[in-house]
């Protein structure tokens, strides 16, 4: 019992983000077409819609579930007993909305409801399979990250990237500055020069480089320094809290814990994936 019951509070982040959300949408609306479109089922020939009616039913529905419902329910992150209660309310408020829309008209409610298990049954068969099969694929993306978040925090692959050089050049590909990822906190974009926060030892320095972001973006290997502004890029592993706000958040990195960074909302979803693959600790304020 107590197993059954971990399992089930466990955290389930696979339909968290918007990209996982719509993937999600897209392969069952696309799915029902063909199904609809090549074996007609419920007598739906009889109904005043179409398929196309009946899959924007479908995926209206879904799309205000997985984003304005758990807006105002305020369940952004599932656990896995919430992503069950979603998908099982989505399948029984679909076919529901899909009979009031299309369905005919019966003259008692013992009809309607015997109509609406009817539609129920085929919707069933038709979205349980690839929305099980869709949202076990993006688990297993999710626990493949996670092997490789946990590989790159091992030991050696800590030491292989202090080791590693992020070298910045300027004019005929002269060599500025070289600087370990690992002493690296945050980059600052002002005109057009960066404004580099780096550690010498243990002290916080500032170097300032002719160039702009998106160069120096390209130039980058590491997967640990993450745009989150227009303006900024910051190393994820060297954030020591963040604070949640309407439209981002706002960081603090070590060594500079008088400077706030912000995370735009148009980066929030790429900071939110970083967190997620860092294995280091993070306070929140």
């Amino acid at each position: 019992m107590t197993l059954n019951k971990d399992l089930l509070t466990q955290e389930a982040p696979y339909l968290d983000s918007t990209r996982n959300k719509l993937w999600l949408i897209g392969i069952l609306s696309v799915f029902t077409i063909v199904f609809l479109l090549v074996y007609n089922p419920f007598n739906s020939e009889h109904w005043d819609g179409h398929v196309t009616g009946y899959v924007i039913v479908g995926s209206s529905f879904m799309l205000f579930s997985q984003f304005a419902l758990r807006g105002i329910l305020k369940k952004q992150q599932l656990r896995l007993y919430e992503l069950i209660l979603f998908g099982m309310g989505e399948l029984l408020v679909i076919p529901l909305l899909i009979q009031l829309t299309y369905g005919p008209e019966f003259p008692t409610p013992e009809k309607n409801i015997a109509e609406y298990l009817v539609t129920l049954k085929f919707v069933a068969l038709i979205v349980i399979g690839p929305y099980i099969l869709s949202v076990w694929i993006l688990a297993f993306k999710h626990k493949i990250s996670s092997y490789q978040a946990i590989s790159e925090s091992s030991p050696g692959a800590k030491d292989l990237k202090k080791n590693t050089l992020l070298t910045i050049t300027g004019e005929n590909d002269n060599v500025i500055m070289a600087i370990k990822y690992d002493q690296l906190l945050y980059v600052k974009s002002s005109g057009n020069y960066l404004e580099i926060y780096y550690l010498r030892g243990e002290t916080l320095t500032k170097q300032l480089v002719r160039s702009s972001l998106k160069e120096l973006e390209a130039k980058i290997t590491d997967p640990a320094i993450v745009r989150i502004h227009r303006s900024y890029m910051v190393n994820r592993h060297k954030i020591s809290s963040f604070k949640k706000e309407r439209k981002g958040y706002k960081l603090v990195v070590q060594h500079a814990p008088e400077e706030f960074l912000p995370v735009s909302l148009s980066y929030k979803e790429k900071f939110e994936e970083a967190l997620a693959l860092n294995a280091g600790p993070f306070v929140t304020v």
